[in-house]
């Protein structure tokens, strides 16, 4: 009982790692996304390393200067940054469309199909991000994260319509 208090400012003074072993080491990351030059606010930036580890979740929110800082997650635990190597950088916008009221329950499965096709190609219209940036194997992004570097890269909307 007496050490109680030793042990108890050792992990103040050393803290709790609850990092999980396979987590790799992770280096600070930004990507800023703007359309014109403007930064975009609400953006889903996602990393996907080249012939990497498909248990990591890696990527942000752009902030309201269009800047994501990227985080990774494996399991539960969340890491600033991303692990070094290539990636492919993919940016959504995700659009939500206000309700309609239209109660599906009653539909058979063909009018509930044909309902959500037109519910599709209503949120098509409003998608201001390009398809082809918001899918890994398509999109033109693409960055390198090294140890020491800069590590911050802007993407401009505007020039991928």
């Amino acid at each position: 009982m007496k050490y109680l208090p030793y042990l108890f400012a050792l992990l103040v003074l050393f803290g709790c790692d609850n990092r999980p072993a396979d987590m790799p080491t992770t280096i600070s990351c930004q990507i800023t996304v703007v359309d014109d030059g403007v930064p975009q606010v609400g953006y889903d930036v996602g990393l996907y390393a080249l012939g990497g580890n498909g248990s990591l979740s890696i990527g942000a929110n752009t902030d309201s200067s269009g800047i994501a800082v990227i985080r990774t997650q494996l399991s539960n635990y969340i890491a600033k940054g991303a692990p070094t190597g290539t990636y492919k950088v993919t940016i959504e916008k995700h659009i939500a469309l206000p309700a309609d009221g239209v109660d599906t329950s009653r539909f058979s499965e063909e009018e509930e199909q044909a309902y959500f096709i037109e519910r599709a190609k209503e949120v098509e219209k409003l998608r201001v991000v390009p398809v082809r940036l918001t899918n890994a194997s398509t999109t033109p992004f693409e960055i390198q994260l090294e140890p020491g570097g800069t590590n911050q890269w802007t993407f401009d909307l505007k020039e991928h319509r």
